[in-house]
């Protein structure tokens, strides 16, 4: 546009010169027509007002190239003005579509945090329901257990009392120390089943706590024969400990006694009369340290051993959550629990970690 006009200029420029040239030539030759006749060298009246309209002519067609110059520029500002408010039009566009695009991806983050939280809140909410399923299974394991463990001592122990009520001659003396001996033995193996529960159900507490110490491996096995020494003098059970590889072990005292309390009586309980029952405190191959008792008795199928421990074989006849006692026990103390049974005898072992 910018040289379209400066051409137009140029024109209208060259166009006034040519008629200042024009007019000045004319003038010197009328001068020189003059002044050789003799007379004015002036040019006359009517000359001099032909060579002015002729100019007058030429700046009014130079008026009209400035108007329609003038016109062409109010037309190119008007397009300049209309681009740039396209150019204003578009950028506010493309940065409203920014506020836009920046809008939606943070109510896309927001959803996703709140989807987030709103997960782990699930999760949360998953693990509370399975901790009261937790819960309402270790109470029906222990309902199970007071039911079965308890009820044949009180039975035996309501029997005979209410035999020496209602027939109080009819039992010798002799027959009367037996049931004595007996109602004893059952009324410690009530107290000491009474004292697992009372552990295990503390064990089954959010805020229960072990109290690990150096356990004295040779006294723990000390007492824990002495404890059961009547149980297999009935049946003729030798109870025999073997050197131990190690004096001492870092773990619970009470959850150990009772975890190997159980194995020792279920190993007494399950074994051939006049036999030898081993308790060994051995380190395996890894350097672990474990104790074992091996017991002479039928051999237990693995399918029956995984019942036992897994809760799926519990019945009337046997009393099979004591294997779980252990089993929760020992994991408790960070140990393994471990049952194999062959034809030679059954071997259960703890093995620490």
């Amino acid at each position: 546009m910018y040289s379209k006009t400066l051409t137009l200029f140029l024109l209208l420029l060259s166009s006034s010169q040519a008629c200042s040239a024009t007019f000045a030539q004319q003038y010197r030759r009328y001068k020189y027509q003059t002044a050789g006749a003799g007379g004015d060298y002036r040019l006359t009246f009517k000359q001099a007002k032909g060579h002015f309209e002729e100019g007058d002519g030429q700046t009014l067609k130079a008026d009209r190239i400035i108007r329609l110059l003038n016109k062409e520029n109010k037309a190119k500002k008007l397009e300049l003005q209309q681009e740039k408010t396209i150019r204003q039009v578009l950028i506010d566009a493309a940065f409203l579509l920014l506020i836009t695009i920046l809008l939606v991806y943070l109510n896309f983050r927001n959803k996703q945090k709140a989807n987030l939280l709103l997960d782990k809140k699930n999760r949360q909410l998953d693990i509370l329901n399975e901790q009261l399923m937790a819960g309402n299974r270790t109470k029906a394991k222990l309902l199970g257990i007071i039911s079965h463990d308890l009820r044949s001592p009180v039975s035996q122990l309501f029997t005979f009392m209410r035999l020496q009520q209602n027939r109080p001659g009819l039992l010798t003396e002799a027959c009367k120390n037996q049931y004595h001996q007996e109602l004893l033995l059952s009324s410690a193996n009530l107290l000491a089943t009474m004292d697992d529960l009372l552990l295990w159900s503390k064990s089954q507490m959010d805020h229960f706590t072990l109290y690990n110490e150096d356990v004295d491996i040779s006294h723990l096995l000390t007492e824990l024969t002495r404890l059961l020494q009547a149980e297999a003098k009935d049946k003729n059970i030798i109870l025999e400990i073997e050197k131990p590889d190690y004096q001492f072990v870092n773990s619970d005292y009470n959850l150990l006694f009772t975890i190997l309390r159980n194995l020792l009586q279920n190993a007494v309980k399950h074994a051939f009369p006049e036999t030898v029952i081993l308790i060994r405190a051995n380190v395996n191959a890894l350097q672990q340290p474990y104790i074992s008792i091996i017991n002479r008795g039928e051999m237990i199928p693995e399918e029956r051993i995984q019942k036992l421990i897994n809760e799926v074989d519990i019945n009337s006849k046997s009393s099979g959550y004591g294997l779980l006692i252990v089993k929760d026990l020992s994991a408790m103390i960070g140990a393994e629990f471990n049952i194999c049974s062959t034809l030679e005898g059954t071997t259960t072992q703890v093995v620490f970690s």
